[in-house]
């Protein structure tokens, strides 16, 4: 177990992060000449994750300034805490080439940006896999298992609470459970009938039960009771995902949960067994998820994040870059802030 002290390791991530400036000013080079120009030279940059950042790969890493990054192409990658995305509308994939998967908690602790940048180098264009190793992005809804079995036989599960928190500061809650749905051969279901209750203040009782029934597409706001306009909503059905209007799915605070409940009724969920549960937004489930950029607490004491430094390859059309996660803390040891070290590859 590592006896580092708090002030050792900052010291040791500022050392190793300008060890690792020292030498990306020694690896970078001239752009290359010739008809179809690669330029192959490592470059990194530290971005502050603390809200999304879209950061664009080609002369970079860049973290960009957009208007609407759902209807940008200019970006790659967004950074978010600890959560790595890829922008799928553009056409971005991700491969992993994980060299790192089976290494020991003890030697990740031992990592670092500077005794990674060899195998860093070492991944060249013939590393590249076919591009049916290449993945993208994958909707990952907040809220699941509110139907079962598939197509034509798929069937409601009512006893899945579906529990939504709307707000941040003053937040109040929405219990609700899908008790019919009408399936479809494929594609998920095409309809569904929830029953729910809304909490019309914060700390208030839950309100009475009430039903809707929505078809695919349709928007829900749960304060109005009624079908909700393109800002203001809650809930969407969308084939066979629930969407929350938040994260991946919309720019609103509804977030939520959904777990099985041992409840007869939705009446017997109450307002004050809802207060401290874990929410989440909609999402992607991305490569750099799925096989972690990152590990936690790899010590047993230190609660800190520490890369990995697997290598991914990120594919645009027939441009690849390599990417490597090499920090999660600036100078100062504030966290938030990802390192990313890249170069193309093809």
């Amino acid at each position: 177990m590592s006896t580092l002290t708090p002030l050792d390791r900052a010291a040791r991530r500022r050392t190793v992060i300008l060890s690792a400036v020292a030498l990306f000013s020694a690896c970078s080079g001239e752009r290359a000449t010739g008809p179809d120009p690669i330029d192959s030279s490592v470059r990194e940059a530290t971005i502050s994750a603390a809200s999304p950042a879209y950061v664009a790969l080609a002369d970079g890493p860049t973290a960009l300034t957009l208007a609407d990054p759902s209807m940008s192409a200019a970006w790659d990658i967004a950074l978010s805490a600890t959560t790595i995305t890829t922008n799928v509308s553009a056409g971005v994939q991700v491969a992993c080439l994980c060299g790192n998967a089976a290494a020991t908690n003890t030697e990740v602790a031992a990592m670092t940006a500077v005794n990674q940048l060899a195998a860093f180098t070492a991944v060249t264009a013939v590393n590249i896999p076919v591009d049916t190793v290449f993945r993208p992005d994958v909707f990952s809804p907040a809220l699941s298992g509110w139907y079962t079995g598939t197509g034509s036989a798929a069937v409601a599960a009512p006893s899945q609470l579906l529990l939504l928190r709307r707000g941040t500061t003053t937040a109040t809650f929405v219990k609700a459970r899908v008790v019919a749905i009408t399936p479809t051969a494929a594609g998920g279901p095409s309809g569904v009938t929830l029953e729910f209750a809304v909490q019309p203040s914060a700390g208030a009782p839950f309100g009475t039960t009430q039903t809707v029934t929505l078809t695919n597409g349709d928007r829900f706001n749960f304060t109005a009771g009624a079908l909700g306009t393109a800002t203001a909503w809650d809930l969407q059905l969308d084939g066979g995902s629930l969407r929350l209007n938040s994260g991946a799915s919309g720019t609103g605070s509804t977030v939520g949960i959904s777990f099985a409940i041992p409840f007869t009724t939705l009446d017997a969920a109450t307002a004050g067994q809802v207060q401290s549960t874990t929410f989440r937004r909609d999402g992607f489930a991305s490569q750099f998820g799925v096989k972690p950029w990152y590990r936690y607490n790899v010590t047993g004491s230190d609660m800190q994040i520490w890369p990995t430094f697997n290598v991914y390859l990120v594919k645009r059309g027939t441009v690849v870059y390599k990417v490597q996660l090499t920090g999660y803390y600036n100078l100062a040891g504030e966290p938030r802030h990802i390192t990313v070290r890249s170069a193309r590859l093809q």
